[in-house]
């Protein structure tokens, strides 16, 4: 193997030989823990994965970069959030395959806090095309399963779950 990689192999990529797209990404789960509120997003209609529904803002991770960098940068790449805190101990994996296209994305939703201050200014931000919004547990619940991403509520739930038995003294 190391002769071989020595040998500088031309490496060709070809998109049909490899149906599953191998990638890692972060769901950054917001939580205003003051209000009990989770900020998500509509995905875009250009999305192959995911189009028009409601999601947790995120994005691939970099080569070399830790989750929990990445979630700070994703934070702040597509919320301009600035205080934001990971909860690494309380991190739940995903997979959402598309028909569509035959790839999938493979992730991990991680429960991130977002600071008073944070939580006001997103609240105030001035959205007309009502992409953001804050859902409560119970509005979440109310989605129809074709209005989220696949497993989100579930995987939410689990997340606070485990969020509020660390939390109890």
């Amino acid at each position: 193997m190391i002769e071989y990689l020595e040998s500088r192999p031309e490496i060709i990529y070809r998109r049909e030989d490899f149906p599953v797209k191998v990638e890692v990404h972060n769901a950054i789960i917001c939580y205003d823990e003051e209000n009990k509120k989770f900020l998500l997003h509509k995905r875009p209609s250009d999305r192959k994965v995911g189009a028009h529904k409601w999601a947790a803002p995120g994005g691939q991770i970099n080569i070399n970069e830790s989750l929990e960098l990445s979630c700070i940068r994703k934070a702040y790449e597509e919320l301009n959030v600035k205080e934001i805190t990971p909860r690494m101990d309380i991190v739940v994996p995903y997979f959402i395959h598309s028909e569509e296209t035959g790839v999938g994305i493979n992730g991990f939703r991680v429960l991130c806090l977002l600071s008073p201050t944070e939580c006001q200014k997103f609240i105030e931000k001035d959205d007309p095309d009502e992409k953001f919004k804050w859902f409560s547990l119970l509005e979440l619940e109310e989605l129809k399963e074709e209005e989220t991403v696949p497993n989100l509520y579930a995987e939410i739930c689990t997340l606070l779950t485990y969020y509020n038995s660390s939390n109890k003294v």
